[in-house]
């Protein structure tokens, strides 16, 4: 499958998800970058009308979830998060963002995903860092196996 295929299959995952509450639709997805677009409105801003921070780490952590468990899966893991450093670079008031995330190493039980999401205008509005962990598939997270919803 080509990364706009893969894409949109997991676009259909995140139907009646956290992700779709978010406004994440992705563009491509492979295990070298993930591209996405995320449309944001009243409903994400904070009280003074810009965009709640955690947004935005909610968007780095899902994309670096995304390409990391492409490589992951392709190994027969799982991976979650076990850590998210999000920065917020300017103030944003909604509209549509552009998202791509990349990574900076693949250990064999650790990934370090580096995500940045930019205006139309090309301005940084935020970037962020998440360290995942692989999983061996019969590894429980919380007193269960991991699998995907449906699955």
């Amino acid at each position: 499958m080509n990364p706009t295929e893969i894409a949109a299959n997991i676009n259909e995952l995140h139907k009646g998800t956290f992700a779709e509450r978010l406004g994440l639709v992705l563009i491509e997805a492979s295990r070298d970058a993930v591209i996405a677009k995320v449309t944001l409105g009243p409903e994400h801003c904070q009280p003074m009308g810009i965009v709640h921070g955690g947004v935005y780490a909610s968007v780095v952590e899902s994309l670096a979830s995304v390409g990391a468990s492409i490589d992951a899966m392709s190994k027969g893991k799982h991976v979650v998060g076990l850590d998210n450093h999000t920065s917020f670079v300017r103030a944003f008031r909604g509209g549509t963002l552009d998202a791509r995330a990349t990574p900076i190493t693949r250990g064999s039980r650790t990934q370090l995903w580096e995500v940045t999401l930019v205006n139309a205008d090309g301005a940084v509005i935020a970037t962020g860092r998440v360290r995942l962990l692989a999983l061996d598939p019969e590894a429980e997270v919380s007193g269960e196996k991991l699998s995907l919803r449906g699955g």
